[in-house]
């Protein structure tokens, strides 16, 4: 089985400048493009056939559906490894800093003061 994405956008842009608003989507899995062709037109259409011209008047403003897209999950990113990664690397950055604040102070103090 292959995981799939369907991702479905509404025709407004979104509804209050939030990230995806306007926009959803559902995970699934199937066992090759054509299956997960199915699941998309059944999502479409629903489980029962409705005329086309009767589904259409259900949306006929913002909400209407405007885009329908259907992805194939490759892979999961590490989200968890580039977060720890990214906070090593902020600290190492930081740390940087400090010490480099510390020697300016050190040698300030030293020309002040001498050793």
């Amino acid at each position: 089985m292959k995981q799939y994405m369907l991702v479905m956008e509404q025709v407004a842009d979104g509804c209050d400048y939030t990230i995806g608003c306007g926009i959803d989507y559902e995970l699934f899995e199937a066992e090759d493009i054509h299956a997960a062709r199915k699941f998309a037109e059944e999502h479409w259409f629903g489980s029962e056939f409705i005329e086309e011209e009767e589904w259409m008047l259900q949306y006929e403003d913002e909400r209407e559906l405007h885009k329908m897209f259907l992805v194939e999950v490759i892979e999961e990113c590490p989200i968890k490894q580039w977060l720890d990664y990214a906070q090593r690397k902020r600290r190492a950055i930081e740390e940087s800093e400090t010490e480099k604040k510390e020697r300016e102070l050190l040698a300030t103090l030293k020309a002040k003061y001498g050793e």
